[in-house]
């Protein structure tokens, strides 16, 4: 109801840890999705090393197994992590939410350009798919690193520009979310990105408004 009521259309939710009995994740799940879906709220599995998820064939038999169920894709956590280099192209046609750092294979988070992860032919996957949905920054801030200036110096190509400007717009903004005391991702689409570009040239204060109004609580 506080998704709704916040007009949240997607809710991320961890899976169960390893070990977790699969029958009992399935009911978890499908009683979670039932409640959801009267709410008219969809339902994100996040995929993450530690739990049910980080294997992405298991992600899609729970997928598979549960009315209404789709994937919050995080791809850092197949590139590091037990199934590294395994890829997750079996994944794409259940993501409803997807989230971007640049990751190698020892670490999950490293300085953009950097690292393993192929900006251009994720998204070119999920366009193929008709993925219309958000894309979430959801890197940490580093100690020395200038992250807006590394996503707009290394974007190479239209499209890698493209997401490079998106995600720098989002890193701007997510900064002046933490200034209004909100711990949250941000979710930009490429009309949202237009839209906080045009924000920045009246002030302070429609930044500020954008950053209410575009955070992410899921």
């Amino acid at each position: 109801k506080l998704a709704k009521a916040l007009k949240v259309v997607t809710c991320t939710v961890r899976a169960g840890e390893l070990g977790t009995p699969f029958n009992a994740e399935i009911e978890r799940l499908r009683a979670m999705t039932a409640m959801a879906s009267l709410e008219g709220v969809r339902v994100g599995l996040l995929t993450e090393v530690g739990r049910m998820t980080q294997d992405p064939d298991t992600a899609a038999v729970l997928c598979d197994n549960v009315k209404d169920l789709g994937l919050t894709l995080d791809p850092s956590h197949y590139i590091c992590g037990p199934h590294a280099g395994g890829g997750c192209d079996q994944l794409m046609k259940y993501v409803y939410h997807t989230r971007l750092r640049d990751t190698s294979k020892d670490k999950l988070q490293v300085r953009i350009g950097q690292g393993e992860v192929e900006y251009g032919r994720l998204i070119t996957q999920l366009q193929k798919l008709k993925y219309n949905r958000a894309l979430t920054v959801n890197i940490r801030e580093q100690e020395g690193v200038d992250h807006v200036g590394e996503l707009q110096a290394r974007g190479q190509g239209a499209l890698r520009q493209q997401l490079a400007q998106w995600l720098a717009d989002a890193l701007r903004v997510h900064a002046l979310a933490v200034d209004l005391g909100v711990d949250a991702a941000l979710c930009i689409d490429q009309r949202d990105a237009e839209h906080m570009v045009e924000a920045g040239g009246r002030g302070h204060e429609a930044e500020a408004e954008v950053a209410r109004q575009r955070v992410d609580a899921g």
